[in-house]
């Protein structure tokens, strides 16, 4: 799952720092290739806010 593996980068940081700079991580990790999201988990999680 995207979420463990990010949240095992971040050296398991706590929901609410994690939270404030998930979109803008992911986007760093996928750039860097350290993660990959389908296009589809990409379009609902990221356009709902």
């Amino acid at each position: 799952m995207v979420l463990n593996k990010v949240w095992q980068i971040m050296d398991y940081i706590c929901g609410k720092r994690l939270a404030s700079v998930l979109k803008e991580l992911i986007v760093k990790l996928e750039q860097h290739k350290e993660i990959t999201i389908g296009r589809e988990t990409k379009e609902s999680r990221f356009n709902s806010g």
